[in-house]
């Protein structure tokens, strides 16, 4: 459900239950919404900032996505380096299929075939580990922000929220001591927030590409030894 939807309707006058009928919702499981619901907040702009941040996450899913396509493009040509090149040798004449069928070729083939392996293992854990990075902040932010938007005050706040953290917290002295509106500031220090989340992503993914050939290295280069000097030397032994 595009939170965009909702507001859509709840603003044209539909009451939220017609209007989540109408999407084929049967409940609100999203917090933040429900949050709203139950301190009274105005419904139609906690669901454009939730839109707004559906868009951001997408987005930065999209450029994640787009950024790890080097890495993975690497991972995949060096892990089928060393088969490409018993193939090529084969049909090159250099009968090297025929060298696996002795126990020193099987035994190099075994070899190559775990460190292969190996490598494929390592990487992909790697890849899955890379994930985008929750925005737990940016979710305390909005919380806020809602809260706000109901006319409570900070007291009742912390009451309702719990415990906030160290930069939410920083942001509610500083409303404080300049007179500065707090929810504008929350706004701006989201916006901020969500930008760094993408940069500090991408910095990861370069950063992951360097990492990858590490294993990548230590596994298919004596992969691809094995399976080529190997059945050569016992070509030339016969």
């Amino acid at each position: 459900m595009r939170p965009a939807a909702l507001a859509a309707l709840v603003s044209s006058g539909v009451p939220l239950e017609p209007a989540m009928s109408e999407l084929g919702l049967e409940s609100i499981s999203d917090d933040l919404i429900i949050l709203a619901i139950e301190v009274g907040a105005p419904l139609v702009p906690t669901l454009k900032i939730l839109e707004q941040q559906l868009t951001h996450s997408e987005r930065a899913e999209a450029e994640i996505h787009q950024a790890q396509a080097v890495p993975q493009a690497t991972r995949k040509l060096l892990l089928w380096l060393p088969a490409g090149t018993v193939l090529i040798s084969q049909v090159l004449g250099l009968n090297t299929l025929h060298g696996f069928t002795e126990p020193l070729g099987l035994a190099a083939l075994l070899a190559a075939g775990g460190l292969l392996y190996a490598g494929a293992r390592i990487t992909s854990g790697m890849l899955k580990r890379f994930e985008v990075a929750p925005e737990s902040e940016v979710k305390e932010l909005i919380a806020l922000k809602i809260c706000l938007g109901a006319g409570m005050g900070l007291g009742e706040i912390r009451r309702r929220l719990g415990n906030l953290g160290p930069e939410t917290t920083a942001l509610i002295e500083l409303s404080e001591r300049s007179g500065a509106a707090l929810g504008s500031l929350i706004q701006s220090e989201i916006e901020v927030l969500n930008e760094k989340a993408i940069s500090d992503q991408l910095t990861r993914a370069k950063k992951l590409s360097v990492s990858l050939l590490i294993p990548l290295s230590a596994t298919t280069l004596p992969a691809f030894l094995l399976l080529t000097i190997v059945p050569m030397v016992i070509g030339i032994a016969k």
